[in-house]
């Protein structure tokens, strides 16, 4: 089923169908695929394309196979591929090759760990890692996060470039792993 056909489907089985779009009472637009909330209905059309299927994606990787639906995720993806890192931190120099590792990278410099594990003791300095955290060490999985274990080893990963990296490495590339009830193969 396309995003279209969800959204249009989710207005019609909506309790909500008076209004002209998935739009809330409080004036919010909430994915029909995913349930995020948006604030414009602007933002939830630019959300809606991340569900596409991948075939459709246009903007495509000259160095890989790889492509993406937004021009601005490619221009950062191409940049792994020619190493540029125009990003530098301000406080240690170091270089990223988007905004969004530079903003989460300075959180390394901040005293004050702000997320704390809402099961044990442990406190962080960025979402991100209090994610894996809860993932790997209480079996929790969180927003589109969720814990792949190895069949050989029962190691926890929480990403396919960690699944990738660990199918690599000691477990050999037999690998299978469970991803919630289904079974995962390596790609050759």
């Amino acid at each position: 089923m396309n995003v279209l056909t969800a959204i249009n489907l989710c207005r019609r089985m909506s309790p909500l169908s008076n209004l002209t779009t998935n739009e809330t009472p409080d004036g919010d637009f909430i994915c029909p695929v995913c349930s995020k909330v948006f604030n414009s209905r602007r933002c939830l059309r630019q959300h809606s394309r991340t569900h596409q299927d991948r075939n459709a994606r246009k903007h495509r990787c000259r160095y890989c196979e790889k492509a993406f639906n937004f021009g601005h995720h490619l221009k950062i993806h191409e940049r792994i591929h020619t190493k540029q890192k125009p990003f530098s931190c301000s406080t240690c120099g170091k270089t990223f090759a988007s905004k969004d590792r530079l903003a989460n990278h300075h959180l390394q410099h901040v005293d004050e760990p702000r997320y704390a594990c809402e099961l044990c003791s442990a406190c962080f300095r960025s979402k991100k890692v209090l994610k894996m955290h809860s993932i790997l060490k209480h079996d929790a999985p969180v927003g589109k996060f969720e814990a792949i274990e190895c069949n050989k080893c029962d190691k926890k990963l929480y990403s396919k470039s960690a699944t990738n990296a660990h199918m690599r490495g000691p477990c050999g590339t037999d690998l299978t792993v469970d991803v919630v009830g289904a079974s995962v193969l390596p790609s050759t």
